[in-house]
């Protein structure tokens, strides 16, 4: 189960988790009077007349939050046997919740302050960042209802009690104190890595403000987590964590992440000026690619420049001699012609390469499924399977398997055999 805030943008993933109908969106309306008024006389075992109804109604919108804290904070009084609101003017939720925070005990203020920063977070981790001393203090947290346990107990992962409660501590955090527990996070969690890339991620992007003297070691530098979450899709802390490796070291380890996380962001010219910066003179020749193919392929299909990226393929294949980089410029160009309609040379450029001894896996992938999809529209319909096959057996075809399933589809559909075509296309939307 998902909560998102009705003002707030979904993340990415959930967007279109939506979008596709995979998630079912519940659209959770506030209270209205009538259970407004049951909800009140629920908690406090009492009967409202018509006006205290009324102005509770009022005062709340029918938020649950809000009157949970009215009736724990003593925000109602019993006057002449009736309940009513102790102030005269009504006060916003963030007011009635930052006054609920500053109630907090320090020790449990602490770990609702910890857990704005970083959520959620072991039982264990807040005991040592809290104090050893304050054994106490999840408890009286708990009881407070600052916090929950999670639901998988097992775990002893603590949340705190209500999303509104870490925005509003996050609110009134200073930089300086929202630094200073940053770094003590990192410190705390650093302790004992995890496997999960997730987890190494989460620690990376805590750490992005951590001055690296005060990184620790088990801390995946930014660069690489960068790249672990492109792999992962997350392309917005892709951006800030190579955004701070830049801001680390001018290094192409750190340009590379950063440029193909702006460009999946549709901000092709930024990538391209990220990749601009770089003197392919001072680079060496798997470095030359390693920057040469994202800055083809954002030319190409970014910017709607593919006379450039294609000139600009075959400048970069005249400064490698090693075959292997030679065959995957080779399928890269076929790709791209291809894609801009020149079907003939895009099969001439693929059968070179896959005849040959030196491609890899991805010059594979792409010369492949290249001259598979350009087999389906010549009408080449028998060659289509057999370029699918090769291309799919590659050890890393991404992507580039929905070019083959086109290349499938394409093939049948010309062929007339309608009913094959919409099955594999529902495979591959089902993948998708």
């Amino acid at each position: 189960m998902v909560t998102v805030a009705s003002e707030a943008e979904p993340p990415d993933a959930i967007a279109a988790l939506w979008s596709d109908d995979l998630l079912t969106r519940v659209a959770i309306e506030p209270l209205d009077r009538a259970q407004t008024a049951a909800f009140v006389e629920s908690a406090l075992d009492a009967t409202l007349d018509v006006a205290d109804a009324d102005e509770l109604f009022r005062r709340s919108l029918g938020n649950p939050l809000y009157l949970r804290h009215l009736i724990d904070g003593g925000g109602l009084e019993h006057v002449d046997g009736r309940w009513r609101c102790r102030d005269e003017d009504r006060r916003p939720l963030s007011g009635v919740i930052d006054e609920y925070l500053c109630a907090l005990p320090e020790p449990a203020r602490a770990v609702v302050d910890y857990l704005a920063i970083a959520e959620p977070l072991a039982r264990t981790d807040l005991v040592a960042l809290v104090g050893g001393e304050q054994l106490d203090t999840l408890g009286q947290a708990e009881a407070a209802g600052a916090v929950r346990v999670g639901p998988d107990s097992d775990t002893s992962e603590i949340f705190v009690g209500h999303p509104l409660y870490a925005d509003r501590a996050r609110a009134v955090l200073t930089a300086e104190h929202a630094h200073a527990l940053r770094v003590s996070l990192v410190a705390q969690l650093a302790k004992h890595p995890s496997d999960h890339v997730s987890d190494q991620l989460r620690l990376s992007s805590l750490a992005i403000d951590v001055p690296a003297s005060a990184t620790p070691a088990a801390v995946t530098d930014a660069a690489t987590a960068a790249g672990q979450a492109l792999r992962l899709g997350d392309v917005r802390l892709a951006e800030r964590l190579a955004r701070a490796a830049l801001d680390r070291s001018d290094a192409l380890a750190a340009r590379l992440p950063l440029a193909y996380a702006l460009g999946w962001q549709g901000r092709g010219r930024e990538a391209d000026a990220v990749l601009a910066a770089v003197n392919p003179a001072e680079l060496t020749e798997t470095e030359l690619m390693a920057w040469a193919i994202p800055r083809a392929a954002n030319r190409f299909w970014m910017l709607n420049e593919p006379e450039r990226a294609t000139a600009f393929l075959q400048t970069t294949r005249s400064r490698v001699t090693e075959p292997t980089a030679r065959s995957t410029l080779d399928a890269l160009a076929a790709t791209f012609a291809m894609n801009s309609g020149n079907l003939p040379r895009a099969i001439t450029l693929a059968t070179e390469v896959l005849s040959g001894p030196a491609a890899d896996d991805m010059a594979v992938a792409w010369a492949a499924s290249a001259a598979a999809l350009s087999s389906a529209r010549m009408g080449r319909f028998g060659d289509v399977d057999r370029l699918a096959e090769r291309a799919s057996a590659a050890e890393h075809p991404g992507l580039l398997r929905f070019t083959v399933g086109l290349a499938q589809i394409t093939s049948l559909l010309l062929a007339g055999d309608v009913a094959p075509a919409q099955e594999l296309a529902k495979r591959f939307t089902d993948f998708a």
